[in-house]
């Protein structure tokens, strides 16, 4: 098994604290040199609106200014990985948010709304009014069940009866595509079994690891194109899937340390193909994202010289 070197990570180390968005430093400093959570806290507000959503790239694929499902499921885990308190502002304007947007009629909810068209973003955000409440349907995983995930995470703020609804359809959803479910309807899932009460979670952990490997690319030739690469979905030893996955995540991680570029950095492995000038700006915030969220797996494996 590979280590990443203490040059290495000084390299990554100096690339983080030169050019990664202060969100990604915070949370670099939080978890490597005994930064407090509430720097982490404080970068975060920069991305939050008035409604209690996110936005304003807090995605970089979407430079929508306005609050959307996605701002929240690229912030909340910012709030879970340094344990923001339920009485935290932005967590209770999170929630309340996420309450305030659910469709009824659909039970779940939209990944954006219409006016992600009038800004840059890449292709895959683009909003079609024929087929969003389609698509809700269809892969109602992502973003619904991150979003459930998070409720549970802050149950004590959130209405019982709301709850029990919404965590009724995610079970229901999930008992439905659990034979077939791949690629990134997998990982919603992923989060929303770590967050139920363990007497709900225990089958869907069962089914996940049996459709693991349908799920998630283990083939190494494959890591550098579009799929749910091994630490995405086992980002921990602690995981549940790693009993199925140890091999594919010891491996994953290896061909990681090799990745690293000479920048320090890890880079994103995708291309807006469009709006050229925006991505060149969100490319670097994915590295410092990538470069943070890979640097905390290594750690947390005992990977790290």
């Amino acid at each position: 098994m590979k280590t990443l070197t203490a040059a290495s990570f000084n390299l990554a180390r100096d690339f983080v604290h030169g050019r990664a968005r202060p969100i990604d430093e915070a949370l670099f400093a939080y978890t490597f040199e005994n930064g407090k959570p509430d720097a982490v806290w404080d970068t975060l507000h920069s991305f939050s609106n008035a409604d209690g959503g996110f936005g304003h790239g807090m995605e970089p694929d979407c430079r929508l200014p306005g609050s959307s499902a996605l701002g929240i499921i690229t912030a909340f885990p910012y709030l879970l990985q340094t344990n923001a308190p339920a009485n935290h502002p932005l967590v209770k304007n999170g929630i309340q948010y996420l309450m305030d947007v659910y469709d009824g009629s659909l039970q779940g909810w939209k990944m954006l709304p219409p006016e992600v068209n009038n800004y840059p973003r890449a292709s895959w955000w683009n909003y079609d009014l024929k087929t969003a409440d389609k698509a809700v349907i269809e892969d109602w995983s992502n973003p619904s069940a991150c979003v459930v995930a998070y409720l549970h995470r802050y149950a004590e703020i959130v209405p019982d009866s709301f709850l029990l609804e919404v965590t009724e359809k995610a079970v229901s959803v999930f008992s439905e595509k659990r034979e077939t479910i791949e690629g990134h309807s997998y990982l919603p899932f992923i989060e929303l079994a770590d967050a139920l009460p363990i007497e709900t979670s225990k089958t869907i952990w069962s089914d996940l690891k049996k459709q693991a490997h349908a799920a998630i690319v283990t083939d190494p030739a494959k890591w550098t194109g579009y799929g749910i690469r091994p630490l995405s979905a086992v980002p921990t030893p602690d995981s549940p899937l790693i009993e199925v996955m140890v091999e594919s995540v010891n491996a994953h991680l290896d061909f990681e340390i090799d990745r690293q570029h000479t920048d320090g950095s890890w880079h994103p492995f995708w291309t807006w193909g469009q709006f050229d000038a925006e991505w060149k700006k969100a490319k670097v915030e994915w590295q410092g994202q990538l470069t943070v969220n890979l640097l905390r797996s290594l750690k947390a494996f005992g990977r790290v010289a």
